[in-house]
């Protein structure tokens, strides 16, 4: 330095600001994009824990949409895949890697009644012992308060305070349900809905977290040609305006209806899955008294394909085709395997099997029941013959452990 020149760094009352100035300066400075060789990239190994799912359709890092018509239960589905994952079981079939993962759910449409209903009949299939752990890392935001409803992104501050909440909980999956309330603007446009898929990028890296998991449920088309899009050639345009928004994601989940009169049983379709192999289609059915989905086995997706392209007219549900069915399962089924194979060979919904079956007991078939511990007994159909008198309640059935 010259002598006589001052020296602002080196001066004790000037040097903690000049020091303070410099940090401001370096962190301004633009930082470059990360870069990987090919013997680094040969050599990189997936961290402990990167998979929720095994299947690859939820990871840490990148982005699943679960899209489905308004109603359907897609924030009853992705609430059971968390609970399976904190117990670490199975979800619908799919293995879960992610026991002490902890979840949020920025969620708008569901009041603590509802969450309150669904979670108390949910809480009956698991033991206490797991109940305590799944409750210790799950969070979900609720309206109470005059500003709890908006989610709107790309309002400055409501985004801070949206932030501010990602970054206190420091979930490792965040759940956006729905999409519809996350922006102010139109989504069928793709300017809008560029906007809000980059807002909420940023908003999973809320705290400084780069490996955090992004499940964004959004609304798809409805009636019987927005189902048949669920799978086959269209399946990447089953959600609105899934020209951005499948390109946008890293995996896609197609939930559409079972059947035309209620939501009992869904089917559940693959409309992308970027980094692992696609699974094939297959049906749950809703357990009304635990509030959790189960794979249907029985339903027949080529009966509800048919039904969708309007190839299959409906037909009456007769004391001839229970019967049948009876028959072919052994001469005795669950009520409920029954329903849904019913519902997808007859085309019409669950009410209608209902009561056809009730028209007919008695008659050449009889309904039993299974005591099963912790929870409602289990209900049977069995044929009759000659030598048998109506069945008594008797069996004792262990719960089922894997929702």
């Amino acid at each position: 330095m010259t002598p006589g020149t001052f020296d602002p760094a080196s001066d004790p009352e000037t040097a903690p600001k000049y020091e303070k100035a410099q940090q401001q300066r370096e962190a301004a400075k633009p930082k470059s994009l990360t870069l990987r060789s090919i013997r680094e990239l040969e050599a990189y190994e997936l961290p402990v824990g990167m998979r929720i799912f095994s299947n690859g359709y939820l990871e840490r890092g990148n982005r699943t949409t679960v899209l489905g018509q308004g109603g359907i239960g897609k924030s009853r589905l992705i609430m059971q895949a968390a609970l399976c994952c904190r117990a670490g079981i199975p979800f619908i079939g799919w293995e879960t890697e992610a026991p002490d993962a902890k979840w949020l759910f920025i969620q708008t449409e569901n009041g603590n009644a509802r969450l309150k209903s669904d979670l108390m009949k949910m809480r009956t299939a698991f033991t206490p012992e797991v109940w305590k752990h799944i409750c210790g890392g799950i969070m979900f935001h609720t309206i109470e308060e005059e500003h709890d409803g908006l989610i709107l992104l790309d309002v400055p501050e409501v985004y801070a305070r949206v932030a501010e909440t990602v970054k206190g909980y420091d979930p490792d999956i965040l759940v956006i349900d729905p999409l519809r309330d996350a922006h102010s603007g139109d989504l069928n446009g793709d300017g809008d809905m560029t906007e809000v898929t980059r807002l909420l990028v940023k908003l999973s890296k809320a705290g400084g977290r780069t490996n955090r998991a992004l499940s964004v449920l959004h609304h798809a088309l409805t009636g019987r040609t927005g189902a048949a899009r669920a799978l086959g050639w269209d399946r990447g345009s089953f959600g609105r305006n899934s020209k951005v928004l499948q390109g946008w994601s890293r995996a896609q989940i197609n939930v559409a209806p079972g059947g035309p009169d209620d939501c009992s049983y869904l089917v559940i379709a693959s409309g992308k899955c970027s980094n692992h192999k696609e699974f094939e289609p297959f049906a749950i059915r809703l357990d009304e008294d635990t509030m959790l989905y189960h794979v249907d086995t029985h339903f027949d997706l080529e009966v509800w394909k048919e039904d969708l392209a309007g190839d299959k007219p409906k037909k009456e549900v007769t004391e001839d085709a229970i019967v049948n069915a009876i028959n072919q399962a052994g001469g005795r089924i669950e009520k409920s395997m029954l329903l849904g194979k019913a519902m997808a060979t007859f085309g019409c919904g669950e009410r209608k099997v209902r009561e056809a079956i009730e028209r007919h007991i008695g008659g050449r078939f009889w309904e039993s029941k299974e005591k099963r511990q912790g929870r409602p007994d289990a209900v049977f159909l069995e044929l009759k013959s000659p030598a048998t008198k109506p069945p008594s309640t008797t069996t004792q059935k262990p719960p089922k452990h894997q929702p």
